[in-house]
């Protein structure tokens, strides 16, 4: 290549010498930089986890945890208890009833003092109690009804068998609901002492009397009849 006068031939070095724009280094040099800073947040990033590796469970007892059996199912509270054993009593319980005897226990603010909305008893039988299995919700004779499962029995500590109501005694349980609703709330109003016995009780009772008095007339016939002592 040609020179012009007076210009100086480069150096061995100044042939080697690359501008670069300033603060830049070559791709390998940048790919070994980087390639050092990712083994260093690694080794990092383990010597963290190896600290939290005593306060934090293992993989297997991780794995070994065993998901709950009523995962998923709504959990039931006291009130719902309370419902249960009431209907388990009763035989079986139309939602207008529910809605009064629920609206004892609202657990929040109601439109009607006393008396929860047709809608919040559907969601709370529907969204709750039967997820959970514990009452049966049906439609008889046009009217809502809804009466405990085996569950609903074992959870309210019940000692009957469950049974859907008979078409012909609905309108009965349903009367038989309206007095105890209206006797509870007279005597819880007036701070009276008193305790519903429900039909089912009593009949139950009644048998359970009737067997001990058989039990006592065997025993009865079975003593033996001490005979008179001969003077």
């Amino acid at each position: 290549m040609a020179r012009k006068r007076g210009q100086r031939e480069p150096t061995h070095s100044q042939q080697r010498q690359v501008t670069r724009p300033p603060h830049s280094t070559p791709t390998s040099e940048r790919e070994e930089i980087w390639d050092q800073e990712d083994t260093f947040d690694e080794e990092f990033d383990e010597e963290e986890e190896g600290d939290d590796d005593e306060d934090r469970p293992s993989a297997k007892r991780r794995s070994s945890r065993k998901r709950r059996k009523d995962a998923g199912i709504p959990r039931m509270k006291p009130r719902d208890i309370k419902a249960f054993r009431w209907m388990g009593e009763q035989g079986a319980a139309r939602r207008d009833d529910l809605q009064e005897l629920l609206g004892r226990m609202p657990e929040g603010e109601t439109n009607e003092p006393g008396r929860l909305s047709a809608s919040r008893v559907r969601h709370i039988i529907e969204e709750r109690w039967e997820p959970a299995g514990m009452v049966y919700y049906k439609n008889l004779l046009g009217k809502q009804w809804a009466w405990p499962s085996r569950r609903g029995l074992s959870a309210a500590d019940l000692p009957w068998n469950p049974h859907r109501p008979a078409d012909i005694n609905l309108e009965h349980i349903h009367q038989i609901n309206r007095v105890r609703l209206y006797l509870e709330d007279l005597y819880w109003g007036k701070k009276l002492k008193g305790e519903w016995e429900s039909e089912r009780w009593y009949v139950r009772r009644k048998k359970e009397w009737a067997a001990l008095k058989k039990a006592d007339l065997r025993l009865l016939d079975l003593s033996p009849i001490s005979s008179p002592k001969c003077a």
